[in-house]
């Protein structure tokens, strides 16, 4: 009986030392931190590109509800000009810090949320209706005071 003991127990510590010697001739495989922090960084970009569109979605359709000026599309210009003043204040922000909340809140929510493409499309359907007055309007007060709001942001974000 004590010979199978030893036996077991001198098998055990072979093995043992197989095992931790193959462990030491293995060289372990590098983690690639860059496609992690690529996959990360698109993770939040997805949700807050998702949480900027939903907030997009309720504040235009309020705002034009509240504030039904003819067809003048209200609750796209104070989208976009809440748009601008939030990149404004971020991007002051993450001028000064490096950080990946850069991504999450300046590509995804800010991206999501602000509306180039609708105020685009609102300009063509003005154009096409021949309300020229109206879209030049929209167009030129749009630019001006989204210029304005990333303006007053970065300047409140540096005081």
């Amino acid at each position: 009986m004590l010979f199978f003991q030893l036996l077991k127990n001198s098998r055990t510590q072979e093995l043992k030392n197989s095992i931790t010697q193959e462990l030491k001739n293995t060289k372990t495989p590098e983690l690639n931190y860059s496609k992690f922090s690529v996959m990360k960084n698109l993770l939040y970009i997805f949700f807050g590109g998702g949480l900027g569109s939903v907030l997009r979605f309720l504040i235009s359709n309020y705002t034009q509800k509240l504030w039904n000026i003819n067809t003048f599309p209200m609750g796209t210009f104070v989208v976009n000009l809440i748009g601008c003043f939030l990149i404004g204040i971020l991007t002051s922000y993450f001028m000064k810090v490096d950080h990946y909340l850069k991504f999450l809140l300046i590509t995804g929510f800010c991206g999501g949320f602000t509306t180039f493409s609708t105020f685009s499309v609102e300009n063509y359907s003005l154009w096409q209706s021949g309300n020229y007055s109206i879209l030049l309007f929209y167009i030129v007060l749009s630019v001006i005071l989204g210029l304005f709001a990333v303006y007053a942001g970065m300047q409140l974000a540096k005081n």
